[in-house]
Parts: C-alpha cells; sequence; structure tokens
C-alpha cells in the first residue's frame, strides 16, 4: 500500500485519488477526502512514511490507542484502559483467571494470593496519590486514563506477559516492567520472594520476618517501592520521556517514597556492582547494556539531578 519516498506510486495514493486502480475509490462507499487532505498523505510517504509513534516492533493498535488517548477524557479513556487491561492478562495467560481490584485511578489485576491482592491494590493505590502529590503537584492524573498494575505469582507469569508485549524473551533477573502496550499504561511486578503466602493473606512463605509487629507483612512496603518505581517510569513514557530517564526516575522516586523498604536497602547495596556491570555509556543511553544494571545506574544518576519529586 505504500512506498516509502514515493507518494504518487504508492497504492494508497492511486486509491485515495482513484486514477490508475482496480476496484474502487478510498473511503469505500463515503465521498473522496479532500485534495490537501490526501496530498497531506502523499506528501507523508514522499518523507518517508514514518511512524513516529511507532517503534519497529510495535503494533499499529499503538498508534490507534495514543489517538484516543488524546481525544478522550480521563475517565472516558480509564474505562478503555481498565478494559484493555483484562484483555492484555488473558491474552498472556489465558489459562488463569485473575482478580481484578479497581481502586481509583489503578486496576490491579494479578494471580497472588486473596490477601497480597488486597496489599498489591493498597500500595498501588498509595503510590498513586503519593505521586499526584508529590512529582505533579495534584493538579493532573499520574497517567491520563489510570494505570493498569499486573501482580503476577511467578517469574514465568511475567515470561508470558513480556513475550506478549515485546514478543521477545525476558532479560535474566529483569522482575518489573513499565510502559504502553494499546491502550493499556501498565506497571508489572512479580513479588521479591513469589506468591507463597496462603489464600488468607498470610506471608508464612518468606524467610525471616515475615510479618512486622502489627501483623501485616512487610512486603508492603516493597509492593509500594516497586509499583512507585513502575508507575513513574509509565507515567514519563506516556510524556515522551527517554526510557533511560523514565526508569531511572522511577527508581529515584521509589527511594524518596519507601527508603526504608527492603528492596530500596537492596538497591543501594548493589549500585556499585551495577556501576561495574552498566557497560559503556553508549550501552546505557542505548538500553543495550544490562538492564538490571541500568536500572540502578539510571536510578542513582536521576536522584542526584533530583532534589525533589516537585522538580521532576
Amino acid at each position: 500500500p505504500v512506498s516509502p519516498g514515493k507518494g504518487g506510486d504508492s497504492l494508497l495514493v492511486k486509491k485515495l485519488k482513484g486514477m490508475g486502480i482496480e476496484g474502487q475509490r478510498m473511503p469505500l462507499g463515503k465521498p473522496p477526502l479532500a485534495a490537501d487532505v490526501i496530498a497531506r498523505i502523499e506528501r507523508w510517504i514522499d518523507e518517508g512514511a514514518r511512524l513516529d509513534l511507532l517503534t519497529p516492533q510495535a503494533e499499529l493498535e499503538t498508534l490507534a490507542a495514543v489517538g484516543r488517548s488524546r481525544k478522550l477524557s480521563h475517565d472516558e479513556l480509564k474505562q478503555v484502559r481498565f478494559q484493555a487491561g483484562r484483555g492484555l492478562w488473558y491474552r498472556a495467560i489465558p489459562d488463569e483467571k485473575a482478580t481484578v481490584i479497581d481502586r481509583g485511578d489503578v486496576s490491579v489485576i494479578g494471580n497472588l494470593s486473596a490477601g497480597r491482592m488486597e496489599e498489591l491494590a493498597d500500595a498501588a493505590e498509595t503510590a498513586d496519590r503519593w505521586l499526584r502529590e508529590e512529582a505533579f503537584g495534584g493538579k493532573q492524573p499520574v497517567v491520563k486514563g489510570g494505570v493498569v498494575a499486573y501482580g503476577f505469582a511467578q517469574g514465568y507469569d511475567l515470561s508470558s506477559f513480556w513475550q506478549t508485549v515485546f514478543s521477545e524473551e525476558r532479560p535474566k533477573g529483569v522482575a518489573t516492567a513499565a510502559g504502553i502496550s494499546g491502550d493499556v499504561a501498565y506497571a508489572a511486578i512479580t513479588p521479591p520472594t513469589g506468591d507463597k503466602g496462603k489464600a488468607d493473606g498470610s506471608a508464612r512463605g518468606r524467610t525471616g520476618a515475615g510479618k512486622s509487629a502489627t501483623g501485616k507483612s512487610d512486603e508492603a512496603a516493597d509492593f509500594r517501592a516497586l509499583l512507585t518505581e513502575q508507575m513513574t517510569a509509565v507515567a514519563l513514557i506516556s510524556r515522551g520521556v527517554p526510557p533511560w530517564f523514565a526508569k531511572g526516575a522511577g527508581r529515584a522516586a521509589a527511594m524518596k517514597a519507601e527508603p526504608k523498604a527492603a528492596v530500596v536497602e537492596a538497591w543501594r547495596r548493589d549500585l556499585p556492582g551495577a556501576l561495574q556491570r552498566s557497560g559503556s555509556p553508549a550501552d546505557f543511553f542505548s538500553g543495550q547494556g544490562d538492564p538490571v544494571a541500568a536500572a540502578g545506574v539510571g536510578g542513582g544518576f536521576a536522584a542526584a539531578l533530583l532534589p525533589s519529586l516537585g522538580k521532576l
């Protein structure tokens, strides 16, 4: 349909003009497009037919989703995003029913135990509220239309999701993800120790201190940190920020939000090693290096740039 650099030779333009074609003129059964609109399409093809909102791996669905996100109101888009989020789960994991908990601007979808799904929903709601106030001044949602937060019980669940979204294997050691797939703005995590809790929500599967003195699982702080990291990243990705900075700022935001969380303490301990493993600056900025190391280095870099999240 399109020959980049050759608008006049492209079947699309010929069909729009109704010249030199077999069959009927486009659009079928409707009035022809205005001459200036056809000329703009032809010029776009002459200039290379680039889709600036897409990567070579992205689906055309993504471009249509961007159009919807600009046209619809926040509440209208939220209905679209949340419904699409359920659909994405069943595309990735068709044989397992998910628990769905909607909390304000976040729809939490996952296969963790019942108690830990409630913990995850509480953490998502807290992270969303904190980010709205601290990073975006309380004047705009973290992401227009809201965020779908996925909680995967096992690494292979996240791997199935990764394969569905990116059409490639999940990188070794990566346990979280953030981005936009079609209509879904997502933040995805797996619990640091796997979902070994019982249906009543206990965390007896953890070694060491499974619960705090209040009886609540320690992992709530880890959930909040991980979700703050990924929700910040998707918020910035949705605003067109380069992925390396979006992910680094997400890590920096999580470190400010939950400085005593076990996962945050682990990030701090790992930073010197991450610097050693991160490869060259070119690898870092292009996303070609070790993704786990890049997340640590990006977090340290963004934290050094951000005296407060209000500067984000």
